[in-house]
């Protein structure tokens, strides 16, 4: 969770060196970068974000719902955010907008639990087979 002082530098903000970034992951309990700032992507949202894959993910995913839930609880819990139910947007960028509701309960200091919501895609499905 990376929170970042404005769009300009979200904007800005790429992975230089995917290869070492896929490296420290395997290495590490590191997982993806998640960088975010206040203030939506358009007048409606709270927040805007962008999330880093590394190979072999997607070098970018246009909404991490995971990703959004744990920085709604880091933005609630430092006092980012006036209200615990906001607006986040991510993927404005790719051409792949997305929004997601978020719910944050509980105070600041003990937050209870995070709900997110939206509307969703299905872009791949599979199933498992088990051969005996």
């Amino acid at each position: 969770m990376v929170l970042l002082r404005d769009h300009a530098a979200l904007r800005r903000a790429h992975v230089a060196d995917a290869a070492g970034l896929g490296r420290y992951r395997a290495e590490s309990d590191f997982f993806s970068p998640h960088l975010f700032c206040l203030g939506g992507a358009t007048p409606a949202g709270h927040t805007f974000a962008r999330h880093f894959g590394t190979p072999p993910d997607v070098s970018e995913d246009p909404v991490t719902g995971s990703a959004t839930g744990g920085m709604a609880a880091y933005l609630w819990h430092y006092g980012y955010l006036k209200s615990p139910d906001f607006l986040a947007e991510q993927g404005h960028d790719m051409g792949r907008a997305g929004t997601v509701q978020v719910r944050v309960s509980g105070p600041p200091e003990a937050i209870d639990a995070v709900q997110i919501g939206g509307m969703g895609v299905v872009v791949l499905e599979g199933g498992l087979r088990a051969d005996l």
